[in-house]
């Protein structure tokens, strides 16, 4: 099941709507089958501990115009990605994000909302040089720098967690490696 951006249902309680944020309450059944204990690939928790609202469109490769949205983080219950290791990790409160860069070639194959919640924390990751972490046995979690190489690997297991097969999370992976080589940012 794909993930419909325009099938945004508010929950009461949260940022007002006045405030121009949709709210996300429709996931895709892998997702939801991720919620719980510990499974190949990690699990998220929190699925609806986000808001979206659209910024702007933005200039793409000279010729084209992509979406970018601001993502405002729940304080009390945020996004959680949690690894086989149960290495818990966050985003930063707010953050831009175009919901996975990818070329409009593969978009009719892999959506660009198929692995939203890996392309959320993986864009936060980028825009932010890292993400908050906590690992086994702490108590808090606090931000840590990631490298380019490290946020990747972190999309791919994340993508996993989101019920991707082989195929997608390679798809998915060796594009963001080829944008950080051509963008000089490999390591």
């Amino acid at each position: 099941m794909i993930i419909n951006l325009n099938s945004i249902i508010p929950p009461a309680g949260r940022i007002p709507l006045n405030l121009g944020y949709e709210f996300r309450s429709v996931l895709t059944d892998a997702v939801r089958a991720s919620k719980g204990p510990k499974t190949k690939g990690g699990h998220f928790s929190n699925l609806e501990g986000y808001a979206i609202r659209k910024l702007r469109d933005a200039p793409y490769l000279c010729i084209f115009t992509k979406a970018l949205y601001e993502v405002r983080m729940d304080k009390l219950a945020p996004l959680t990605y949690t690894d086989e290791e149960g290495t818990e990790y966050r985003s930063n409160d707010v953050f831009e994000t175009d919901f996975g860069t990818l070329p409009l070639v593969v978009q009719p194959v892999l959506p660009k909302d198929r692995f939203l919640l890996s392309y959320l924390l993986h864009d936060s990751a980028c825009v932010n040089g890292g993400l908050f972490k906590k690992r086994p046995g702490e108590f808090k979690f606090t931000f840590v720098r990631m490298g380019r190489r490290e946020r990747d690997n972190l999309l791919y297991s994340m993508i996993l967690a989101e019920g991707g097969n082989v195929t997608q999370r390679l798809a998915v992976y060796v594009g963001v490696r080829a944008f950080a080589y051509v963008t000089g940012q490999w390591a």
